[in-house]
């Protein structure tokens, strides 16, 4: 599975939409912090409604969004992955054997890496 930024949008309800990596942060902070305090509707000075929970939590989701994009871009440009097969791995692909083509090959002879570095995507 790729690493995606992702997105989050909240409605006027304060429910969440969206995917990712944000919206997995986004779900992960609103969890384990409380927003009930914050009122739901409001009216401002000029008697127009305002969503002050909506307002919040969507700057929460942009603040997240922007962290998300950063650790994104940071992982899939540094990340090494390393994969090593040890000698007692045996079964790994198959052998072209014509008579039992589901016959598994032996390990290595000795533990080998297969990449040193890699691109997550």
């Amino acid at each position: 599975m790729a690493l995606q930024i992702g997105t989050v949008t909240v409605d006027q309800d304060a429910n969440a939409s969206g995917g990712g990596l944000t919206r997995a942060m986004y779900d992960h902070v609103v969890a384990d912090n409380d927003y009930s305090q914050i009122p739901l509707q409001d009216t401002d000075g000029e008697g127009q409604t305002i969503y002050p929970r909506q307002d919040a939590l969507q700057s929460l989701a942009n603040f997240l969004h922007s962290l998300s994009s950063g650790l994104v871009e940071y992982v899939t440009a540094n990340a090494e992955v390393t994969v090593k097969i040890d000698p007692a791995d045996a079964g790994l692909q198959q052998t072209p054997d014509p008579n039992d083509p589901a016959t598994p090959t032996d390990g290595p002879g000795a533990e080998k890496t297969l990449a040193q570095k890699g691109t997550v995507a």
